[in-house]
């Protein structure tokens, strides 16, 4: 079975798009058509360029706030650690003295 672009129906509800210029039962012209859909490309290509843009702005700013929250994370972890440390050689003191270890 073969059949030509003709004889595919448009998508219901977008009729419209597809319908030619020209009286019902009439083709828009190849070339007309052809223009639109390399206009359309163009805005595409277009709107795919800003985003990549985008992207990389918003890469290079992802990147600087996570190296700014590794830097964050490292001082509190040491101040953390140093704190624990400090804690469990005090409990240790208390339970030498309360058992009469020192």
């Amino acid at each position: 079975m073969s059949f030509a672009v003709h004889d595919a129906l448009p998508p219901s509800g977008h009729a419209g798009e597809f319908a030619s210029a020209g009286a019902p039962g009439e083709h828009a012209s190849l070339n007309a058509r052809t223009t639109r859909l390399e206009t359309g490309m163009e805005y595409i290509r277009e709107d795919i360029r800003n985003l990549r843009l985008e992207l990389r702005d918003t890469r290079i700013e992802l990147r600087t706030d996570i190296r700014d929250l590794r830097t964050e994370l490292r001082t509190d972890f040491r101040l953390l650690f140093g704190s624990m440390i400090t804690f469990g050689l005090g409990i240790t003191g208390m339970m030498a003295k309360g058992f009469h270890w020192i």
